[in-house]
């Protein structure tokens, strides 16, 4: 993807930029098999991709002797930066700012600045910063309403405290926090699974006794059948966005039935769920839906996520609802991945 662009005029954008709108997982198989379904989107009316500054305000003249594509890098003494990212759009509108640490991107910390008209062709954006001791690489992208993206801009902080921490235990202070949830037996007794437990409960013990000695405290938590209720799953997720921090490690674990629904939204089937399809309200309103997943992902501050959803859609659907549902969730995963810059399985 890295080595291919599409021309717009004299306009060149990379297909990265262009992969949360038009990226489909195996396209080649379903165009040779004449079943691709996305037909609705042209290439020959994209809009220009949007643009997009992020400045640090103490070296605003610095950042402006660098040469063009340079990357600012600031050695700073203090934990704590704040900086402003300002996106524009020739065509289309700005639908999203997204900022990455360390390739991370970080929770709704942000406030806005101003939007410049009242079709969003403008928009500004303040993000506060907790930086880890050593590099910290701050990265921003701009979306516009077709969800292209902008080239990134990006800067360095090297943070040297005044005062050198001291680390505490051999595995300088990290923590690992999981959630594992097994689910064999639903309401809907028609879901049942035979394998979710013993597998959810093989990763929690396998990761417990293989972590030992690579961190310096674990946060373990299983969730399995009546407690794995939408509740029960959120309850323990914002627990975990209290406690760790952006040097910790976070792994979430679900094995369970998972749906897509019929806006190809992909959702975690909780232990209350009687319905998987064609009941799009109560899912979701009981089901824990990608975009919950990607939130949480971003407001934990853990610098290093893993998710591993092993997710059965077996539940007596035809295999060919099955296909095309199932190249949905792929989509779905990957994009989510991407965007959180976080690792999915």
């Amino acid at each position: 993807m890295k080595q291919l662009y599409y021309v717009k005029g004299q306009e060149i954008i990379p297909l990265e930029q262009l992969s949360e709108g038009y990226y489909t997982p195996s396209l080649m198989k379903q165009v040779l098999a004449g079943t691709v379904s996305d037909t609705k989107r042209d290439i020959k009316n994209i809009k220009s991709p949007p643009s997009v500054k992020l400045t640090y305000e103490p070296s605003k003249t610095y950042k402006e002797l660098l040469l063009d594509g340079q990357v600012m890098d600031i050695t700073v003494d203090k934990s704590s930066v704040q900086v402003t990212a300002e996106a524009n759009c020739n065509e289309g509108v700005i639908e999203e700012i997204r900022l990455y640490h360390n390739g991370k991107l970080v929770g709704n910390t942000t406030r806005n600045l101003v939007v410049e008209d009242e079709k969003g062709k403008s928009e500004k954006k303040v993000f506060d910063l907790e930086l880890s001791e050593g590099e910290n690489r701050i990265k921003v992208v701009a979306i516009n309403n077709q969800r292209t993206e902008s080239k990134p801009d990006e800067i360095i902080f090297n943070y040297k405290p005044k005062s050198p921490s001291s680390s505490t235990g051999s595995a300088n202070n990290i923590t690992l926090h999981m959630i594992v949830i097994g689910i064999n037996k639903y309401k809907n007794a028609k879901y049942n699974l035979n394998y979710a437990t013993a597998d959810a409960t093989s990763f929690k013990d396998m990761i417990e006794n293989g972590g030992k000695g690579l961190f310096y405290k674990t946060n373990i938590v299983f969730i399995g059948d009546e407690k794995a209720t939408k509740q029960g799953i959120v309850s323990e997720l914002e627990k975990i966005k209290l406690l760790a921090t952006p040097k910790d490690v976070f792994i979430f674990y679900y094995a369970g039935h998972g749906v897509v629904n019929q806006n190809k939204e992909f959702y975690l089937v909780p232990q209350d769920v009687t319905q998987l399809y064609g009941a799009d309200d109560a899912l979701a309103q009981k089901g824990l839906n990608a975009n919950q997943l990607q939130q949480f992902s971003k407001e934990i501050k853990a610098q290093k996520q893993l998710f591993i959803l092993d997710a059965c859609q077996s539940a007596g659907a035809l295999d060919q609802v099955m296909a095309s549902r199932g190249a949905a969730e792929e989509k779905a995963i990957a994009q989510l991945a991407r965007a959180t810059g976080t690792h999915w399985l």
